[in-house]
């Protein structure tokens, strides 16, 4: 999750609740302009979401410059500069030369220059050096034949900045409508329900590319190193949880106007959450009222939230202060459940692994035992949102491992397809799905996670898109599928032919491997 890491800083504003937007007539959303992945992916093109109704297109900030051939140069005469110009541009030495020939200076000062910079050589400067001050005879003797022979002169013409070319305009935020309260208020008074459940029914995980890449960007992983923490404390912590808290809503309209219905949060949605007591932030009224504002419209639009807490959540770790921790961690990510108005449930799952074998201390079974013992330490509304998911490791957790672990503390299982091709134990992928859609509760949905290799990566890695098909074994419509790509949104979109599925890249060498709660 990299979480411990240094993260882009908070916009000066973050996202402001304005007055809701007229309502739209059925907008159909456009999907803006992509770029290339920050980790290497293939560019898309640009591409709208084919529907039959016309489509609401929202103008870039800045208008593009238009290309206006009259303008264009036609010979040769107007691209080469004019003399006077080419004059102007010489060196200076050359120009006192040539304005003490010309009578514009006295012979002496010209003299007294050449004199000058003849005694003291010029060294050759190098970019960004400093640059060498002159003897001050030369420099007055210079000064005053510059100031006649430059008389009347142009400037020369600035040199270009080196690097860089012109930096591309942001993608227009897409939203047809603004996530404001009035909305919300708007949509329930005209009373309005959400559609059924597309087939599948696909969803993302944390970082919305498109509203993330705008100006100012939206997202929701503010974070900050443990120093900054010392330094800056609550005030600077409740800043950026407010700020993450407020996009929220954002990417929660966002994915209705594209019709995604499942959605991961973000891990650090609460920076160094579990390590303070939410309440204690300065900035909890608002933080709250975001919170259950976020909550609020993701209930309407008929949307799953859910969350992937960071591989370092340990339920079973030997080590007591690590487990309480980890107990700590999720607490408060049942805490973000509560603020949103959820209900304890599994419907909004808080999914974690069981967190290593720890071999030396004891047997798999030892393991899931701890495991099952620090679980019933967990608050009850905690307890009925957590899952546990299939490992990607041949000597880890397999579902045919993790339903012993059902067995003792009915934990429910969710299914990772791309990891029980790494850990399959004794079931086939047929047999490993069954087994772990059978324990989820009555009235819930399960919850699988689909992700595939990448050529040129190790092949535990996630790749940027996926291509599928995304098979669920006759399970289409009954189960939810979290796509875990590192082209976000851009790749359920892809998968679903509402954007153009870029080529498979060529093998670039090999990548990370450590999966990241975060894809």
């Amino acid at each position: 999750m990299g979480r411990r890491s240094a993260q882009t800083a908070m916009p000066a504003t973050p996202l402001p609740l304005a007055p809701a937007l007229a309502p739209a007539a059925s907008p159909t959303p456009v999907y803006g302009k992509l770029k290339r992945s920050r980790r290497g992916g293939a560019a898309a093109a640009t591409a709208a979401l084919a529907q039959a109704e016309p489509a609401v297109v929202v103008e870039p900030a800045v208008p593009r410059a238009a290309f206006d051939p009259e303008s264009a140069p036609a010979a040769a005469e107007d691209v080469l500069p004019p003399a006077e110009e080419v004059e102007a541009r010489a060196p200076r030495r050359t120009r006192r030369r040539a304005a003490a020939a010309a009578g514009g200076a006295s012979g002496a000062a010209a003299a007294a220059a050449e004199a000058a910079e003849s005694a003291a050589p010029e060294k050759k400067r190098r970019g960004g050096g400093r640059q060498r001050q002159r003897a001050p005879a030369a420099a007055a003797a210079g000064d005053a034949a510059e100031a006649e022979a430059e008389e009347g002169e142009e400037e020369p013409a600035p040199k270009k900045k080196r690097g860089g070319g012109r930096r591309r305009e942001p993608d227009p935020l897409p939203l047809a409508d603004l996530p404001t309260p009035e909305l919300v208020a708007r949509l329930t008074a005209e009373g309005y329900t959400a559609p059924p459940l597309p087939v599948p029914n696909l969803g993302y995980a944390c970082l919305n590319m498109a509203l993330r890449e705008h100006k100012p960007p939206v997202f929701t992983s503010r974070d900050c190193r443990k120093d900054t923490v010392d330094k800056k404390g609550m005030q600077h912590l409740g800043e950026l949880a407010l700020a993450n808290c407020r996009d929220l809503a954002a990417i929660i309209q966002w994915n209705h106007e594209h019709r995604i219905r499942l959605f991961r949060m973000s891990s650090v949605l609460l920076p160094w959450m579990g390590t303070f007591e939410i309440a204690d932030l300065p900035q909890y009224e608002e933080i709250s009222a975001a919170l259950r504002f976020a909550g609020d419209l993701a209930r309407l639009y008929g949307q799953r939230i859910t969350f992937h807490p960071s591989h370092f959540v340990k339920l079973a770790a030997p080590n007591a202060e690590l487990a309480a921790k980890s107990r700590r961690e999720l607490e408060a990510h049942s805490q973000i459940m509560d603020l949103m108005g959820y209900q304890p449930s599994c419907q909004n799952a808080i999914n974690i692994h069981v967190g290593g074998t720890y071999a030396t201390h004891g047997s798999k079974e030892e393991t899931m035992r701890r495991w099952a013992d620090n679980y019933a330490l967990l608050s009850p509304a905690c307890r009925a949102r957590l899952t546990v998911e299939n490992d990607d490791v041949a000597t880890a957790f397999s579902v045919q491992d993790l339903l012993q672990l059902h067995a003792m503390c009915g934990v429910p299982i969710v299914f990772d397809f791309h990891h029980w091709k790494f850990c399959p134990g004794d079931q086939t992928e047929r047999e490993a799905l069954m087994a772990a859609v059978a324990t989820w509760p009555p009235g819930v949905r399960p919850k699988v996670h689909w992700s595939e290799s990448q050529a040129g990566r190790k092949p535990h890695a996630h790749s940027d898109y996926v291509r599928g098909p995304v098979a669920l074994h006759g399970l289409e419509g009954q189960v939810d599928v979290m796509i875990e790509a590192k082209c976000k949104e851009r790749a359920l979109l892809a998968y679903r032919g509402d954007i153009p599925l870029p080529p498979e890249p060529a093998p670039e060498g090999e990548g990370e491997g450590v999966e990241d709660a975060e894809d």
